[in-house]
């Protein structure tokens, strides 16, 4: 197994409570996090984790919000936030917390480290969705007690967490393996760099599944047919862009889809440009669902409703992607059992959405290595 590591994050100046997993168990740790280290060293004998998932905020807003869409869908304590670098040194709710992920967060950026972000009572609501959660602050030997007893029924072994920074250590690692294995949900926006200001904006926090939310055995067979159908249909160009004999099955494709939250969506502006920005989806009975935001992506379609939309993973020699692309319809709100789907996947019925776009595609192609 890939080793991971979860980190609950204090501050810049003060230790952090860090925790290594693989093969089923653990290891505990600390270390003073900073921008010159802003990830643990592994001990001894270790090698180093391939993800690391950290409590705390990793961006601000994007611009025009107070609140990032992942704590929202995620219901984190961080209710504001500032819209720049300079309001964090007058934050006052949880200001070092926020400071340190802002800034842990940015330094892993620059430097290509494999992160992720993670809430523990996320993690805990979905592993559990049962446990009324004890109090950290009124209850903290009950906190332990009682997630030390699930922990270990999950397999987990280690050394026994005495404080509860050390079990959401734990939880926070649990998140990163989740992400490896492919069992993992995210709910927020994809983080984007903004450059100027030295800071991610948005960005998603990962848990793992539930016990009831394994793989949706998604039903493919309408993509499926219609690839057979675009393919037949398809330019010589095209063809040898998307060879036929490199296709997904249906196996590889309902857990490509599945394993995916995200996939770029492609609409057209008013002027006829093209726009093209990360989004989630869930995918039900031959349609790519969408729940979004007003704005420019809901005017585009208003205007001119087709998109494209690309699923990826991988890079040169070991990719796979699904290109598909067909008109779009605007619903004022989900059918019960796209919510339910939604829900599922991301972890939240998506109430803020403004509109919820549905792409049944008219054109499919897929690729595998």
């Amino acid at each position: 197994m890939t080793v991971v590591c979860g980190v609950d994050v204090g501050s810049l100046a003060t230790e952090s409570d860090v925790a290594w997993l693989r093969d089923g168990r653990f290891v505990l740790a600390r270390y003073v996090a900073s921008a010159e280290q802003p990830l643990p060293r592994p001990p001894d004998g270790w090698e180093a984790a391939g993800w690391t998932a950290l409590d705390a905020p990793q961006g601000l807003p994007q611009h025009g919000r107070a609140r990032r869409a992942a704590d929202r869908d995620a219901n984190t304590p961080t209710r504001v936030l500032p819209v720049d670098r300079a309001g964090l040194a007058s934050l006052r709710a949880y200001g070092a917390f926020v400071r340190a992920g802002i800034e842990l967060f940015w330094s892993a950026h620059e430097r290509g480290l494999p992160v992720l972000e993670t809430y523990p009572r996320f993690v805990i609501r979905r592993l559990w969705p049962e446990l009324a959660v004890p109090s950290k602050r009124r209850e903290p030997r009950r906190y332990v007690a009682e997630l030390w007893a699930r922990l270990r029924l999950l397999g987990l072994a280690g050394p026994r967490p005495t404080t509860h920074h050390e079990i959401d250590a734990v939880l926070c690692a649990l998140a990163a393996a989740a992400w490896v294995d492919g069992s993992a949900i995210a709910v927020g926006e994809p983080a984007w760099p903004d450059v100027d200001e030295r800071v991610l904006r948005e960005g998603t926090i990962v848990a793992p599944r539930g016990p009831a939310e394994g793989a949706a055995g998604l039903d493919v067979s309408a993509l499926l047919a219609l690839q057979v159908a675009t393919a037949a249909r398809a330019t010589p160009g095209e063809l040898a862009s998307w060879p036929p004999e490199r296709a997904m099955d249906e196996h590889e494709l309902a857990a490509f889809l599945e394993r995916r939250s995200f996939c770029v969506l492609a609409t057209s502006t008013p002027r006829g440009r093209p726009q093209a920005r990360p989004v989630a989806y869930t995918y039900r009975d031959g349609a790519f669902w969408f729940a979004s935001v007003g704005g420019a992506r809901l005017r585009n379609l208003r205007a001119e409703p087709w998109a494209s939309l690309v699923v990826e993973e991988g890079d040169r020699g070991d990719h796979r992607m699904v290109l598909a692309e067909g008109p779009v319809d605007v619903h004022a709100a989900a059918p019960p059992a796209v919510a339910e789907a939604w829900e599922r996947r991301h972890g939240s019925r998506a109430e803020w959405a403004a509109a919820w776009l549905e792409l049944r595609p008219h054109r499919v192609f897929t690729h595998r290595p």
